[in-house]
């Protein structure tokens, strides 16, 4: 397929249809990247933390890997969250500064339920 010969709708078409596949794809790289860290393989393979692996091993950059990480670990607290992701109502980049924030309220001795934290995420 020559992208200078599609037509305005289907380059528009196609682009829909493959961000779509991106997210998809990216919810799941997110649910293989959870079961490698519940399986600690990384440690296996030699590396320190889930992060180092992300970055070394599957050559993520340090941002890109921090912020799969993030949704990992939201995903498993708040599931809603897979399916937000996956439809485009929320994208890695707000994850990412949510878990900062619960991070934040966790050693503030007012950690967030896993409601309180699906609200915030809403």
């Amino acid at each position: 397929m020559s992208i200078k010969s599609l037509s305005n709708q289907e380059l528009e078409n196609t682009l829909k249809t493959k961000t779509s596949s991106e997210r998809q794809l990216t919810v799941e790289i997110i649910s293989l990247l959870a079961e490698v860290n519940s399986r600690r393989l990384y440690l296996q393979r030699g590396f320190g933390s889930i992060i180092e692996y992300c970055i070394k091993e599957l050559n993520y950059s340090e941002s890109s890997a921090y912020r799969r990480i993030s949704a990992m670990r939201i995903m498993q607290e708040v599931p809603q969250v897979k399916e937000a992701l996956a439809a485009g109502r929320i994208n890695l980049v707000n994850v990412a500064q949510a878990q900062t924030v619960f991070k934040k309220e966790a050693k503030s001795q007012k950690p967030l339920s896993c409601v309180e934290k699906a609200k915030v995420l809403e």
